[in-house]
């Protein structure tokens, strides 16, 4: 098979199974966020870190889903896999500053960003259908969608103020807009939406009318399953491009004070679209 096979047959996998790949990104940008949350040191004490980092800033939107729609105890705390990959990523990026700097570079954190990204879209599609099986109810997975992509920006300023730190403000996490292009919030909060309506009305499956379950419905349209992965991964790469170009415009001839702007929209927050600082260690 050619490589754009191989990888079709991946991201397809990827809808049933949880791909070691994307699982190595996935921690990876969670525990960079956990310690640039820190202002890039340390977690001060690190057993608290070490939960608070998996709770809040890795698994956040994972845990709500299974403990308020799935009736069940959280999926990624009986995963060894997720154990220690977890666990390696916490000790490596807690404890080397040479890492955490290379991880914060402008670059590699835009890759890995779009890496978070692709196995955020599959987790939230797959949460999603796990989450209306239990009850067929369009209300349910509407309350879902907006609970997954609320519950990380929610956590972390729970767990800032815990720290005794200043949380962002909410309008800064996400503006108060409809932008669904922009901010990738929305982003995968309108993929989640039209995800359910496209299986609950635009299918034979009727999941609403007590036909096939979501998750069935879901595996029998892998294919529509792998465009939405596709156009997420692909919107957050114009994203970034365009991150870039506004960060060379401002190194140019900008004036001062969107040079000041600038600077201020490049801390990656949750999920963000822009980048970070080339070096975050002891910023405020």
């Amino acid at each position: 098979p050619s490589p754009a096979e191989r990888l079709h047959r991946f991201v397809v996998g990827s809808h049933s199974t949880y791909p070691l790949l994307l699982m190595i990104g996935y921690n990876c940008y969670g525990n960079v966020l956990l310690r640039k949350a820190c202002g890039g040191r340390p977690y001060p004490t690190w057993l608290f870190g070490y939960l608070l980092g998996f709770l809040c800033y890795t698994y956040p939107s994972a845990m709500v889903s299974d403990l308020l729609f799935g009736h069940a105890a959280p999926r990624c705390m009986g995963n060894d896999n997720i154990l220690m990959i977890y666990s390696f990523w916490f000790v490596l990026i807690q404890s080397s500053d040479r890492v955490y700097d290379f991880l914060v570079r402008p670059r590699i954190f835009a890759l890995l960003t779009m890496w978070w990204l692709a196995d955020a879209t599959r987790a939230s599609l797959c949460y999603l259908e796990r989450a209306v099986a239990h009850e067929a109810v369009f209300a349910k997975g509407i309350f879902h969608s907006a609970a997954w992509v609320s519950a990380g920006p929610f956590l972390r300023a729970l767990e800032a103020r815990a720290r005794g730190a200043e949380p962002v403000p909410m309008e800064q996490v996400l503006p108060n807009s409809i932008n669904a292009l922009k901010y990738p919030l929305l982003s995968m909060f309108a993929t989640m939406v039209v995800w359910l309506v496209y299986l609950g009305y635009f299918t034979d499956c009727g999941i609403f009318e007590g036909g096939v379950t979501m998750v069935e419905c879901g595996e029998l349209h892998d294919d529509v399953y792998a465009a939405f992965f596709y156009a997420a991964v692909s919107l957050q790469v114009v994203r970034t491009a365009a991150a870039f170009r506004r960060l060379g415009q401002c190194k140019g001839n900008a004036l001062p004070a969107a040079c000041s702007r600038e600077r201020a929209r490049r801390a990656v927050r949750g999920g963000g679209a822009e980048l970070p600082p080339q070096n975050s260690r002891g910023a405020s």
